[in-house]
């Protein structure tokens, strides 16, 4: 298993717990009917805490300068197809709202966090996922 791919496994795990994380806190701000400046705070704390997690365990940063024309191939691939799959699915949720709520009603606020975590999410798993494929692909060529 080369850099790429363990790179791919970590973003993967990292990101997935870290959703589940964010949802069940956002879940609960839901049920509390969660209003004013202390539950901000509370939110951007544990949302700070989670992103500095991610970057102390993510290895992005080193991994660009080690990776080999090949590997490089695949990683910005993989960035294509991660940012293509997410805007389609970001059109299609937001069409899906516009549809299911109508033009002149109004959605709730939850909606869009929902929205933005779905996002994050799909385009990490596209893109740790096209990584692994691809890289398995190329192994099975050799």
């Amino acid at each position: 298993m080369n850099k790429l791919q363990k790179s791919a496994w970590i973003n993967l795990i990292f990101t997935t717990v870290i959703v589940i994380g964010a949802g069940l806190g956002f879940w609960i701000l839901v049920r509390v009917k969660a209003q004013g400046l202390g539950h901000i705070l509370i939110l951007l704390i544990s949302c700070s805490f989670a992103i500095l997690l991610s970057t102390v365990f993510s290895r992005k940063k080193r991994l660009k300068g080690g990776l080999d024309e090949r590997e490089r191939k695949i990683y910005v691939g993989a960035v294509v197809w991660s940012h293509g799959i997410t805007m389609l699915v970001l059109v299609c949720f937001c069409l899906i709202g516009f549809y299911v709520a109508g033009a002149g009603n109004d959605i709730p606020a939850y909606f869009l966090v929902i929205i933005l975590l779905s996002c994050i999410y799909i385009s990490q798993f596209v893109h740790s996922s096209m990584i692994l494929m691809r890289c398995m692909l190329d192994e099975e060529d050799e």
